[in-house]
């Protein structure tokens, strides 16, 4: 590896932690909160929630009035509603909790990628091996050598009749 090309892949390796730094702390000032799913049910009860998104994971929304953090959006993992409902008679905090299959995602990607380039490359010095292998065409040394004059003019056989 040349000096200049271990330049560009720092400089790209600095970048790219530049910008996940400059991320991290954009969502950490970012106006929405993570409060839990309890909350979340004991302000939709006291009619303080204005608007609500609802994924299949998350629960997202706007409040009426804002929050003692001054933050006016929340979002909140949610929570099987019958679970919910016999936590809240017990009055338990409770929040959803959202599993990371970050890793799993990643190997699922990457793992079959592999395995395949790992066989094309055995398969491929497979048919380069042996007398000739499939994958040594064109790759003789050898010459050809082709004689200009042979000696022999058409006069010298002109009239010769054999069978």
């Amino acid at each position: 590896m040349t000096k200049q090309s271990r330049f560009h892949i720092a400089y790209c390796v600095a970048a790219i932690l530049g910008v996940l730094v400059l991320q991290y702390f954009y969502s950490a000032a970012a106006k929405i909160e993570s409060i839990p799913y309890s909350q979340f049910a004991q302000l939709l009860q006291d009619h303080k929630i204005a608007e609500v998104a609802v994924s299949d994971r998350y629960i997202q929304g706007k409040l009426k009035e804002p929050l003692p953090s001054g933050k006016t959006q929340f979002v909140t993992t949610r929570v099987d509603p019958p679970f919910a409902d016999e936590l809240q008679k017990y009055g338990v905090t409770y929040t959803g909790e959202v599993e990371s299959t970050f890793v799993q995602d990643l190997l699922g990607w990457i793992v079959p990628v592999v395995l395949f380039f790992g066989l094309w490359m055995v398969l491929a010095r497979r048919m380069g091996q042996g007398l000739g292998g499939v994958m040594s065409i064109g790759k003789s040394k050898a010459k050809i050598y082709v004689e200009t004059d042979t000696g022999v003019r058409f006069d010298d056989v002109a009239g010769v009749d054999e069978a």
